[in-house]
This record gives C-alpha cells, sequence and structure tokens, in this order.
C-alpha cells in the first residue's frame, strides 16, 4: 500500500511553476522516514535494499534525494516500508482528511512558519512546498508526530470506533438492487422472457438501431447496427423493486454498439446505446438481427434470474471524516453485507453502481449538456458557474441498468478489461417512463 509519493509533489511545483526546489516535494515524505528510522520503526528490508537511509541519516547528505533517486523506493514511502507496529501507525496517522492526521500537521507547521497572510492564492494552497528543510522544520513537525505516537494505545479502539460508525452510516445510505444471474440457454427462450443475448422481442415497425463510429481497426467512422445486450421482463422484478422506481409490466431492451465500444465521455457518442421500454407484451415479435452484424457481435442466448441484494456507495462516497483506509473500508462493506465486484462480474438493476474508476454523475450531466468528459482539459474548459450547476444537477442521475462480463466455458463478453457498462437515466425520466435520454458510460480497470 503506497502511503505517499513525492513525485505528485514534485509535478504540482511543476505543473503550477512554483518558486521552490523541485524536491521539496519530499520534505515531509522525508521528515517522516527519519522519525521512523530514529524510533527503530523502518523495516529492516528497505534498510538492508537501500543503505543510503541509514547512511544519510546518521551521516551527511539529503534523505530527500535518495527517496527520489531510490530504484527500491521510486519517490515513495509504503505501508511495507515499516515494521508491523509501524506500519500499523503509519497506515492510521499518514492518512490525507482528518485534523488528526500527518497531511493535516504538515499544513498547520506551513501555516504557523508563513503566517496568515500570503501573496497569491497559488502559494496559499500550495504552501507546505515553501517551508525550508532544516532541523527546524523536522522539530516542528515531530512534536505532532511523537503527540500521536504517544496515544498509539488507543488506534485500535479508535479505528473500531470509527468502523462500526461507518457501518451504521451505510446501513443508513444503502439500497436495493436487483442482481442478474444467467445460464446458457439450451434452446430459446419464451418471447417475452427476460434474457441476455439473442434476439429481441419488438413491436410492429421497430427500426434497429445504428451508431457511426471508429471502431477497432478502422481508419474512418463506420455505420454499425447496435447488439442486442439483454431484455427484461419487469413482471419479472417488480417484487423486487422496493421503491417502484421501474414500471411494473413491460419489457425493458438494452442496445449497445460493441465494435466501438464507446467510453460515453463525448457528446458524440449519444446514440452508440438505446434502451427501449415496449409497455404492451402482447404486440411483440422476435425480430431477426441485421444481416450486416458481425459474427463477433451477435450474442447466444442466456435465461436469467434474478435476486435481491444490498446496494452500498462507491468508496470515493464514503465519509470522509473518519480517514479509514482502504482495507477498513473493505471491511466495513463486507460487515454492511455488500459482495464487493473484484472482476467485473455483477450484472443488476438499480442500487449503486459498482464503480470502478471513478463517480459517473456529475460526468452524465456534463456530457448531456454538449461538454466532453475525461481528462482535466477537457473538464477545464467548462465555466466555473457552470460547474457547479453540474455537481447540484448531477445527483438527479440514478443507475437503470449495469452489465458486467458474461463468460462460459466456450464463451466470453467483456467490456474493455473486465469492465462494467453503465446504463444511467435522470430520476425525473425514470418517473415519466421516458428511457430516450438513457447515457451510458464504460469504465474498465
Amino acid at each position: 500500500m503506497v502511503i505517499d509519493n513525492g513525485f505528485e509533489h514534485e509535478s504540482k511545483i511543476m505543473s503550477k511553476n512554483l518558486d521552490c526546489p523541485t524536491l521539496s516535494g519530499f520534505n515531509h515524505i522525508a521528515i517522516y522516514l527519519r522519525w521512523a528510522y530514529e524510533k527503530g520503526l523502518v523495516s529492516g528490508t528497505l534498510l538492508k535494499t537501500e543503505p543510503r537511509i541509514k547512511e544519510t541519516i546518521e551521516g551527511d547528505g539529503d534523505l530527500r534525494q535518495v527517496i527520489a533517486e531510490s530504484k527500491i523506493m521510486k519517490g515513495r514511502i509504503r505501508s511495507a516500508d515499516f515494521t508491523t507496529e509501524g506500519e500499523k501507525f503509519t497506515k492510521f496517522f499518514y492518512a490525507f482528511g482528518g485534523k488528526d492526521k500527518y497531511p493535516h500537521y504538515v499544513d498547520k507547521v506551513a501555516e504557523s512558519y508563513f503566517g496568515a497572510g500570503t501573496n497569491s492564492e497559488q502559494f496559499k494552497n500550495e504552501k507546505y512546498l515553501f517551508v525550508p528543510y532544516d532541523e527546524d522544520y523536522y522539530n516542528n513537525l515531530c512534536k505532532y508526530i511523537d503527540e500521536a505516537w504517544e496515544k498509539r494505545d488507543t488506534i485500535d479502539d479508535d479505528k473500531a470506533a470509527k468502523k462500526e460508525t461507518l457501518i451504521k452510516w451505510l446501513n443508513s445510505v444503502a439500497k436495493t438492487e436487483i442482481r442478474v444471474s444467467y445460464t446458457h440457454a439450451d434452446s430459446s427462450t419464451a418471447l417475452t422472457a427476460s434474457r441476455i443475448g439473442g434476439r429481441p422481442a419488438v413491436p410492429e415497425g421497430f427500426v434497429w438501431p445504428y451508431f457511426e463510429g471508429v471502431g477497432f481497426g478502422d481508419s474512418n467512422p463506420k455505420n454499425r447496427p447496435l447488439s442486442f445486450m439483454a431484455q427484461i421482463n419487469l413482471k419479472d422484478i417488480t417484487p423486487m423493486d422496493k421503491e417502484g422506481l421501474l414500471p411494473d409490466t413491460g419489457i425493458l431492451a438494452f442496445f449497445y454498439e460493441m465494435n466501438t465500444q464507446t467510453w460515453g465521455f463525448d457528446p458524440k457518442d449519444n446514440e452508440a446505446a438505446k434502451v427501449y421500454y415496449f409497455p404492451d407484451e402482447t404486440d411483440l415479435h422476435l425480430e431477426e438481427i441485421p444481416d450486416d452484424m458481425e459474427d463477433d457481435f451477435r450474442f447466444p442466448e442466456f435465461a436469467l434470474s434474478f435476486e435481491e441484494k444490498i446496494s452500498l456507495p462507491d468508496m470515493s462516497e464514503f465519509r470522509s471524516d473518519l480517514s479509514l483506509d482502504w482495507e477498513d473500508n473493505i471491511d466495513c462493506v463486507t460487515k454492511a453485507g455488500y459482495d464487493l465486484d473484484e472482476w467485473g462480474e455483477h450484472t443488476k438493476l438499480l442500487g449503486y453502481p459498482d464503480t470502478i474508476q471513478n463517480p459517473m454523475y456529475e460526468d452524465c450531466e456534463a456530457v448531456t449538456r454538449g461538454w466532453r468528459m475525461g481528462c482535466p482539459e477537457d473538464f477545464a474548459k467548462i465555466p466555473e458557474e457552470e460547474k457547479a450547476d453540474i455537481k447540484e444537477k448531477s445527483s438527479e442521475w440514478m443507475l437503470l441498468f449495469q452489465m458486467g462480463t458474461v463468460e462460459t466455458n466456450d464463451f466470453e463478453m467483456m467490456f474493455g478489461d473486465c469492465g462494467h457498462i453503465y446504463f444511467w437515466i435522470r430520476k425525473s425520466d425514470l418517473a415519466a417512463r421516458d428511457f430516450n435520454k438513457v447515457w451510458l458510460i464504460l469504465q474498465c480497470s
């Protein structure tokens, strides 16, 4: 587990053209490592493989330079760089978020050194990088580290209380998701049966959707039919839809262009995914797959079953004031009753998404307004006042359907690398039974 990376702080200095040495990005990391060494908390393995740590601390030299140049450390400190006791303390104390944590004290010492007055907003935000790296800085920071170290016997009690608080919070925000399981169908399922793949049940006059995009191996855009992904007979899941969010009758049909596999970051991806609602089951027929559909994107038929499960938010949405580490958060999620989707396998309706990269709510709102997303440069183009409105309106979006990897002994349907596709919809559109404005995002590891 990486605790801190000096190159990330160094990149701030370079990208913002800050008037301080680039090695300043390693100041607080070097101070913490020195403190841990003097307490006997650095692992023997690290000291053996990187002897310059001991040589520099006990002799002359710049520990920051050692950390930056070391092929072992690679500019980072990790939990494995400490003894068992040191790792336990470091994972608790060296955590971002919380007034009793090391990053807070780094900022506090900087504020004390420079005072309240600043000459620019940029300097104010990165003040900790400008503190001189000397003995005074070391002693001032060590004062806070020592105070926390003296209280280390309370770490387990404190952590247990925080985990209990998080579990209670998770229970309070939990939703219901409808988990989808599948089995290969030996013969065609009934016309209106829930299924993945096969052929869709559609009304007369249905026009198969197409999308023009640059697919794998293309040099120019090509117009292709969307793959039929799944249909859900809503009668199958009505008892599990506790909030009555979906219609209680009819068919939901999901389509996606699998050759292009758009990410959903560009407004131009609009037609790459479609959702249709057919309220009258009696007015449907089995539609033929278009002749120009490539064989790789005609999927075999899978019969579906459904199970009601607890659904919890992504860890990025957890209460930051609790300052728990990754393993503790996972433990809380498990104890709250959710089985994590480690390999992108969960397919489900409603509830929270199994997020692989970043939360998608603001992406949905921004892209459907016409803004391209996906990188900081794109986000920077949005006016500040609109960013605030996007953030506020993003809570209107909710997960409709998530598809994960579908795999049998002789077949695999995967999105990117062990990814998911997420069909998102505004709550107001769902209430109005308007599925024309659904937005799809793909995420993978």
